[in-house]
């Protein structure tokens, strides 16, 4: 906090618009860029990120995009103040559709799909989580030892 000089971490919810203050150089080369973003509230914060991916010596390359959006997300989805309390603190619950899902967690890393007298059961594998998927719709979450 530059009024108070003190430090500490700024949570900010996923999708909840930041205003970027200044950019600078990062601390590293995989990060070579620092954006401090300032919240509704006035509280400030940075992020480092890659820009083009080019020193980044692993894949997936996490990118501007992964990070910020340009147009909030709420005008074109108007879901439920739940389903958005959720995707903010990036969790799931039984009955959100794939979409939320994904907006939530991202995109499952691995995917398993089995065929059951129910329908296709689609498995969507996070670390330390496991989504199973209904007809579009999540039917339960278990955490694992991931």
């Amino acid at each position: 906090d530059s009024k108070t000089g003190g430090f500490g971490s700024v949570k900010v919810l996923k999708y909840s618009p930041v205003k970027v203050v200044r950019v600078s150089a990062g601390t590293s080369s995989r990060s070579p860029i620092r954006l401090v973003v300032e919240t509704e509230e006035g509280k400030q914060g940075y992020h480092e990120i890659p820009f083009s991916g080019t020193n980044a010596p692993h894949k997936p390359i996490l990118t501007f995009d992964t990070y910020f959006v340009k147009e909030d997300p709420r005008k074109k989805h108007k879901w439920s103040k739940r389903v958005w309390e959720a995707i903010g603190e990036e969790s799931v619950f039984v009955g959100m559709t794939e979409e939320q899902t994904r907006m939530s967690l991202g995109d499952p890393p691995s995917v398993t799909e089995s065929i059951s007298k129910g329908g296709v059961l689609t498995l969507w594998h996070y670390r330390g989580l496991m989504v199973t998927i209904i007809k579009g719709r999540v039917d339960s979450v278990v955490t694992t030892c991931e």
